[in-house]
């Protein structure tokens, strides 16, 4: 199963393909050593199907950021630049932020 980034499969498959992915091009890249992936793919996966069951699947933007933020007098208008939405995870968009501070991080989206 290759990862597309637009699935309906459960967490645990698209965890287990896209860290297949990212092992490979580690191994491709010799950029750590294959015991090192091998663990951090087991527990990446695990994780995966221990939420699994816990969180349901929301309707995402995936590419939250001040240009996709449509404001129209001080009030949040739209979002825009929607191709990569999809039913995923409901925290992606605010970890996305967090893992990625910058202009558009969670604190400045506030007007």
């Amino acid at each position: 199963m290759s990862f597309t980034g637009h699935t309906s499969s459960p967490r645990t498959e698209v965890v287990a393909a896209r860290s297949a992915e990212l092992a490979a091009g580690h191994a491709a890249a010799g950029l750590l050593p294959a015991r090192q992936v091998t663990a951090a793919r087991l527990v990446l996966e695990q994780a995966a199907s221990k939420v699994n069951g816990l969180v349901e699947p929301a309707l995402t933007h995936l590419d939250l950021h001040l240009p996709n933020v449509l404001v129209h007098y001080r009030r949040f208008a739209a979002l825009l630049d929607c191709e990569h939405t999809r039913w995923w995870d409901p925290a992606a968009d605010l970890a996305d932020r967090i893992a990625r501070p910058g202009p558009a991080s969670p604190r400045r989206l506030i007007l």
